[in-house]
Protein backbone atom coordinates (compact mmCIF):
# COMPACT_ATOMS: atom_id res chain seq x y z
CA UNK A 1 0.00 0.00 0.00
CA UNK A 2 1.30 3.45 -0.91
CA UNK A 3 2.02 6.03 1.76
CA UNK A 4 -1.00 8.35 1.84
CA UNK A 5 -1.78 11.64 3.54
CA UNK A 6 -5.04 13.53 3.91
CA UNK A 7 -4.83 17.29 3.38
CA UNK A 8 -7.02 20.31 2.83
CA UNK A 9 -8.01 20.38 -0.84
CA UNK A 10 -6.75 23.45 -2.65
CA UNK A 11 -9.45 25.98 -3.45
CA UNK A 12 -11.80 24.65 -0.77
CA UNK A 13 -14.51 26.81 0.72
CA UNK A 14 -13.21 27.08 4.28
CA UNK A 15 -16.53 28.10 5.84
CA UNK A 16 -16.71 24.87 7.89
CA UNK A 17 -12.96 24.47 8.35
CA UNK A 18 -12.87 24.97 12.13
CA UNK A 19 -15.82 22.62 12.67
CA UNK A 20 -14.15 19.88 10.62
CA UNK A 21 -10.75 20.42 12.24
CA UNK A 22 -12.35 20.16 15.69
CA UNK A 23 -14.06 16.92 14.65
CA UNK A 24 -10.76 15.45 13.44
CA UNK A 25 -8.95 16.44 16.64
CA UNK A 26 -11.71 14.94 18.78
CA UNK A 27 -10.82 11.49 17.43
CA UNK A 28 -7.09 11.91 16.69
CA UNK A 29 -3.97 13.27 18.35
CA UNK A 30 -3.53 16.94 17.46
CA UNK A 31 -1.32 17.93 20.40
CA UNK A 32 1.45 19.14 18.05
CA UNK A 33 -0.92 21.94 17.00
CA UNK A 34 -1.11 23.36 20.53
CA UNK A 35 0.93 26.40 21.52
CA UNK A 36 4.58 25.37 21.75
CA UNK A 37 4.01 22.22 19.70
CA UNK A 38 6.07 21.40 16.64
CA UNK A 39 3.17 22.41 14.37
CA UNK A 40 1.85 25.43 16.27
CA UNK A 41 3.28 27.94 13.78
CA UNK A 42 1.48 26.55 10.72
CA UNK A 43 -1.07 28.56 8.76
CA UNK A 44 -4.71 27.80 9.62
CA UNK A 45 -4.99 25.84 6.38
CA UNK A 46 -1.89 23.75 7.14
CA UNK A 47 -3.19 23.15 10.68
CA UNK A 48 -6.40 21.79 9.17
CA UNK A 49 -4.34 19.49 6.94
CA UNK A 50 -2.44 18.23 9.99
CA UNK A 51 -5.71 17.55 11.83
CA UNK A 52 -7.29 15.86 8.81
CA UNK A 53 -4.22 13.68 8.31
CA UNK A 54 -4.08 12.71 11.99
CA UNK A 55 -7.69 11.54 11.81
CA UNK A 56 -7.10 9.77 8.47
CA UNK A 57 -4.13 7.87 9.90
CA UNK A 58 -6.08 6.98 13.07
CA UNK A 59 -8.71 5.47 10.76
CA UNK A 60 -6.07 3.28 9.04
CA UNK A 61 -6.08 5.43 5.90
CA UNK A 62 -9.68 4.58 5.12
CA UNK A 63 -10.54 6.71 2.05
CA UNK A 64 -13.91 7.58 3.59
CA UNK A 65 -12.03 9.19 6.51
CA UNK A 66 -10.58 11.84 4.20
CA UNK A 67 -13.60 13.87 3.15
CA UNK A 68 -14.52 16.41 5.83
CA UNK A 69 -17.56 17.72 3.95
CA UNK A 70 -15.57 17.85 0.71
CA UNK A 71 -12.73 19.90 2.20
CA UNK A 72 -10.03 17.20 2.05
CA UNK A 73 -8.23 15.06 -0.46
CA UNK A 74 -5.63 12.30 -0.30
CA UNK A 75 -2.10 12.72 -1.61
CA UNK A 76 1.12 10.75 -1.73
CA UNK A 77 3.17 13.95 -1.33
CA UNK A 78 4.44 14.46 2.23
CA UNK A 79 2.95 17.76 3.49
CA UNK A 80 5.40 18.04 6.43
CA UNK A 81 6.88 21.50 6.95
CA UNK A 82 10.07 22.20 8.91
CA UNK A 83 9.81 20.63 12.37
CA UNK A 84 6.16 19.73 11.82
CA UNK A 85 6.08 16.13 10.63
CA UNK A 86 2.82 14.68 9.38
CA UNK A 87 2.47 11.18 10.79
CA UNK A 88 1.90 8.01 8.84
CA UNK A 89 -0.05 5.23 10.52
CA UNK A 90 1.25 2.36 8.44
CA UNK A 91 4.58 0.64 8.90
CA UNK A 92 6.32 -1.16 6.08
CA UNK A 93 6.80 -4.87 6.68
CA UNK A 94 10.21 -6.35 6.09
CA UNK A 95 10.24 -10.16 6.17
CA UNK A 96 13.95 -10.29 6.97
CA UNK A 97 13.63 -8.04 10.03
CA UNK A 98 10.53 -9.89 11.16
CA UNK A 99 12.29 -13.23 10.99
CA UNK A 100 15.25 -11.87 12.99
CA UNK A 101 12.85 -10.60 15.65
CA UNK A 102 11.08 -13.94 15.70
CA UNK A 103 14.38 -15.75 16.15
CA UNK A 104 15.39 -13.57 19.10
CA UNK A 105 12.02 -13.88 20.82
CA UNK A 106 11.71 -17.62 20.16
CA UNK A 107 14.99 -18.22 22.03
CA UNK A 108 14.18 -15.79 24.85
CA UNK A 109 12.41 -18.36 27.12
CA UNK A 110 15.35 -20.74 26.70
CA UNK A 111 17.83 -17.99 27.64
CA UNK A 112 15.80 -16.98 30.69
CA UNK A 113 15.55 -20.59 31.81
CA UNK A 114 19.31 -21.07 31.46
CA UNK A 115 19.96 -17.84 33.37
CA UNK A 116 17.65 -18.82 36.23
CA UNK A 117 19.18 -22.31 36.38
CA UNK A 118 22.71 -20.84 36.59
CA UNK A 119 21.65 -18.54 39.43
CA UNK A 120 20.11 -21.45 41.34
CA UNK A 121 23.25 -23.55 40.88
CA UNK A 122 25.52 -20.73 42.09
CA UNK A 123 23.40 -20.00 45.17
CA UNK A 124 23.35 -23.64 46.32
Amino acid sequence: MATMYCVLASGSDVTNLTENQNYACTYADCTDLLTGGSCSNLTPEAMASYAFNSYFQAQNQNPAACDFQGLAQTTTQDPSQGTCKFNIGLQHFSPSSASRSFMVFSFLPLLISAFVTSILLVST
